[in-house]
């Protein structure tokens, strides 16, 4: 986990700060000036209940919903940068990426090199070389000439990490992209996205609704309600029981694995009992 994993030298680039963000949308406010600071190479987990407005935050990381304030990446206003330069410093993964279905495996992630091409746009060997790495970085290099429908849910998420990867940005936003995955597939993705954090410096934000994952691999925490920042730093300060049973209004439990992660246990409420 992130926690043990070696830990990632902070000169590198990929600082991000942002500075009374707020975004308005249909009128209601999503999010309420919010600030916060990533160090390069380290992992936010942005956790909150539905609607508190995590994707909504990491979207105008993104530059893809309008926003107040500002976002700075190594000291410089994301705002002043052009799209291409832009799109090799950020790479975004969404909750619901498209798959062509006939589209290869290795042409998919080379969609990732495009920030990288040339005045004409043509695909370089580089880029072609670049694909194929991060197909055999994943271990999907054997199914590189297969088409995007034939492939099951798990590779298909660790290809649109691999497309994102691509474009060789030093941060990744991660929108809840292993949440259509069960349980053994999301560990196996956040591992992965962890070990190419430290092998690559990559600045992580990723917005997780499973708790336990969150405090386990993210490095910061970062608590949203109601378009708020109430609560911030690592995840033993953060994750607490009567933080959470506030916030999420919920009764839980916080745990501690044989490892000393962090575990959030649900705990049924009083009178739920069982009827046998």
């Amino acid at each position: 986990m992130a926690h043990d994993a070696t830990p990632v030298p902070r000169d590198s680039t990929g600082r991000i700060e942002l500075h009374d963000v707020g975004v308005t949308l249909d009128r209601t406010v999503a999010l309420d000036q919010v600030n916060v600071h990533v160090a390069p190479g380290a992992w936010l987990g942005i956790i909150g209940a539905n609607g508190a407005g995590k994707s909504t935050l990491l979207r105008a990381v993104a530059r893809l919903v309008a926003y107040s304030g500002t976002v700075r990446i190594d000291g410089r206003d994301t705002r002043s940068m052009g799209r291409r330069e832009f799109a090799q410093t950020v790479a975004y993964v969404s909750q619901d990426p498209q798959f062509p279905a006939q589209m290869r495996a290795i042409d998919y992630v080379a969609l990732g090199r495009t920030p990288h091409h040339g005045y004409f746009g043509t695909e370089s060997a580089r880029d072609r070389d670049r694909s194929a790495e991060l197909l055999r970085d994943i271990g999907l290099e054997h199914l590189s000439l297969r088409a995007l429908d034939s492939l099951s849910g798990g590779e298909l998420q660790r290809l649109v990490l691999a497309r994102a990867l691509a474009q060789e940005a030093p941060i990744l936003l991660l929108d809840e992209a292993t949440s259509a995955l069960d349980l053994g597939r999301r560990v196996d993705v956040l591992e992965l996205v962890d070990a190419l954090r430290i092998d690559r410096r990559l600045t992580v934000i990723s917005t997780l609704h499973d708790l336990t994952l969150a405090a386990q691999f993210a490095e910061q925490v970062l608590l949203l309600a109601g378009g708020r920042a109430v609560a911030e730093g690592p995840p033993s300060a953060v994750m607490t029981e009567e933080t959470l049973n506030r916030y999420f209004e919920a009764s839980v439990e916080i745990l501690r694995s044989r490892d000393n992660n962090i575990v959030v246990v649900p705990r049924r409420r009083e009178g739920m009992g069982n009827y046998d």
